[in-house]
């Protein structure tokens, strides 16, 4: 590269993936058919799980003002017009409310904010409920709440993002 990282203020995932790797990317617009999407997503983390893929693959929340892709904060505690990194498909048994001791099989998506921050505030987020009803789920997920990474439920994944880029 002839200039530094500091030049990119911006643009698609599959762009700079291209830009780093040299491998064209696939996108998957997922904000066409939100009935399908659960689908897709338990085919790429079933692939994930079977192959132990390490493909790079980001997602993103595509914006409401201008072209789509202009930062903006979300309610959600995301940024629309923000690239995300997948890392890690996984599947955990938890308890889910107060009032039930009975866990159910949740599949996750661990995903990181390359600023570090401003994470999903939903449920597995960084203050759900979730944590302390289940004191040993941090350590199986090896989740560390400052460190720029949070979890979501792949329902959740599938209804607050458009794009999965990789």
């Amino acid at each position: 590269l002839s200039h530094t990282l500091t030049h990119y203020t911006g643009g698609k995932i599959s762009d700079a993936l291209m830009d780093f790797t040299g491998h064209a990317a696939k996108s998957i617009n997922m904000s066409r058919n939100r009935q399908n999407v659960a689908q897709t997503l338990e085919r790429v983390s079933s692939l994930h799980k079977m192959n132990g893929l390490t493909e790079l693959l980001g997602c993103s929340v595509r914006g409401t003002r201008g072209n789509g892709e202009n930062e903006e904060k979300l309610s959600n505690g995301l940024y629309a017009g923000h690239a995300y990194a997948i890392l890690l498909f996984q599947e955990v048994s938890v308890r889910l409310n107060k009032s039930s001791s009975k866990k159910e099989r949740v599949p996750l998506v661990e995903l990181m904010n390359p600023w570090g921050k401003n994470t999903w505030n939903g449920a597995f987020g960084k203050n759900s409920n979730i944590w302390t009803l289940n004191p040993e789920l941090a350590k199986t997920l090896k989740y560390e709440p400052n460190g720029g990474t949070f979890w979501m439920q792949l329902k959740d994944f599938a209804n607050v993002f458009d794009r999965i880029e990789g």
